[in-house]
């Protein structure tokens, strides 16, 4: 049986094993409509005695869970509470972990910030070797983790790997994430599924009561306290109202943040380029890697595939990766001594944009002028 609650399809393959499944396109980003959907799954959960066993997987492939929702569309959930008397961004974690339900998160695809603090909530945690991005990349973006992050993360990896997945705020493969224990195995894109559904089924085969007196004792011994994660949520949401974290959020929204799937799949990799200061809302400071398709290259040129001076660049937020697509007419070299004017980006004054076309790389390059 199936059934539909705010983008979280529930599919009931047994009594004891139900799937879960994230369908908000296109990026399943993390704001109030996915809270609400899994608020509601968790009141089904309650009132199911016979369920033992949920997996939570995406309908999207590339995306499992995006991020959480930069331009605002996140309601109430870090202030109005749940059933625990927790806001309900944390009530959702803590009641899931609790559960007497045994939770599994199958993984493909992109899983962020907020969006890993959901998978480090379920009880285990299986990824696709070939397609999965995991971080948590809330300190590039001028944050922190404020979901539980930096509450559960040390517990499975140790405080050293902790800290590189915090502050080193990138992607994680699978492979690196079974061996630093942030999940519990990396498998073949093929045999995940199988895997998964085996031992879902296995575990919903056994006693309900045994399963959450199990599960208990091991969460008695590894949960952080309530008090901690509410200490980070208050200052994440604090950290959200920061001038320069504001301005790190405003530049990866300009940059293509929700509304590009090319740059929705890499940001993390480009935030250390970001150089944020006064006066400055954004630009790049060393190569970025974009794909140009010759309808974009042409438009910046001229007779003879020389650069036209003084055009809007506002369409390089659509540029995307190596500029393998060229055509092999356009003189490369010679674009590299032209430069081109850019759109206001700096307290209302136009900077200089040179781009720079090589044989591979697009280099962005902001300059206030």
């Amino acid at each position: 049986m199936i059934e539909s609650a705010a983008h979280v399809r529930v599919i009931e393959e047994t009594s004891a094993y139900w799937r879960a499944v994230f369908d908000y396109p296109p990026f399943n980003i993390v704001d109030a409509t996915i809270f609400e959907g899994l608020q509601n799954l968790l009141a089904r959960m309650d009132a199911s005695p016979s369920l033992r066993v949920v997996v939570f997987e995406s309908a999207n492939p590339e995306f499992y869970l995006a991020h959480f929702d930069l331009t605002g569309n996140t309601g109430n959930i870090t202030t109005a509470v749940g059933p625990s008397g927790l806001p309900i961004l944390m009530d959702t974690f803590v009641r899931l972990t609790k559960s007497p339900v045994v939770s599994i998160a199958k993984i493909r695809g992109c899983v962020r910030g907020v969006s890993s603090e959901f998978v480090l909530a379920c009880d285990m945690r299986f990824a696709s070797r070939e397609n999965t991005r995991l971080g948590q990349p809330e300190v590039g973006v001028g944050l922190h983790p404020g979901g539980g992050g930096t509450e559960r993360l040390p517990h499975l990896v140790g405080r050293g790997r902790a800290l590189e997945i915090v502050l080193g705020a990138n992607d994680f493969d699978g492979d690196t994430a079974e061996r630093y224990g942030y999940v519990n195995r990396a498998l073949p894109d093929a045999e995940l599924d199988g895997f998964v559904d085996a031992l879902a089924r296995r575990i919903a085969s056994f006693d309900r009561r045994a399963i959450a007196a199990a599960k208990n004792l091991v969460n008695q011994v590894s949960l952080p306290s309530a008090d901690r994660l509410l200490e980070a949520l208050n200052s994440f949401t604090t950290a959200l109202t920061w001038p320069e974290t504001q301005q790190r959020i405003q530049a990866l929204l300009k940059l293509g943040l929700q509304r590009d799937a090319d740059f929705e799949k890499r940001w993390p990799a480009l935030l250390g380029t970001l150089e944020i200061g006064p006066g400055v809302r954004w630009r790049l400071t060393r190569a970025a890697r974009y794909p140009l398709d010759p309808p974009a290259i042409a438009q910046f040129l001229g007779p003879g595939n020389r650069l036209i001076p003084k055009v809007s660049v506002s369409s390089l937020d659509r540029a995307r990766d190596a500029i393998d697509l060229v055509p092999a007419s356009v003189d490369a070299l010679g674009l590299v001594k032209h430069a081109i004017f850019g759109e206001d980006l700096v307290d209302g004054r136009a900077p200089t944009r040179r781009v720079v076309f090589t044989e591979d790389v697009v280099k962005i390059a902001g300059q206030q002028g």
